[in-house]
């Protein structure tokens, strides 16, 4: 058997890093830099060709009790406080005074 180093090819997107052993390999997911915006997404799947919407992975630093997380692209969220609250910063929730 012929081992073929299949990272050769560079078959990770987004700049993920190919790791290749024996008979396999594997893409490395890491953050990215957009150079348009310079903002920072994030990707995985096996090629990193899936844009991560923290949001649905509730990686997000949200108060889901409060607030709702709104996708902005790959690794990038938005928070929105809940009718009712307000942000005094972006982890603190506070009752809006009525």
């Amino acid at each position: 058997d012929i081992d073929v180093n299949e990272c050769i090819s560079n078959p990770c997107m987004h700049n993920g890093t190919c790791h290749q052993s024996v008979s396999d390999w594997m893409c490395d997911c890491g953050e990215v830099i957009n150079q348009r915006t310079g903002e920072r997404e994030a990707y995985d799947g096996e090629f990193c060709e899936h844009p991560i919407d923290v949001c649905g992975y509730e990686e997000d630093d949200c108060d889901h009790f409060y607030a709702t997380c709104h996708n902005l692209g790959p690794g990038l969220h938005d928070c929105t406080c809940n009718i009712g609250w307000e942000a005094t910063d972006i982890h603190a929730m506070i009752r809006m005074s009525v």
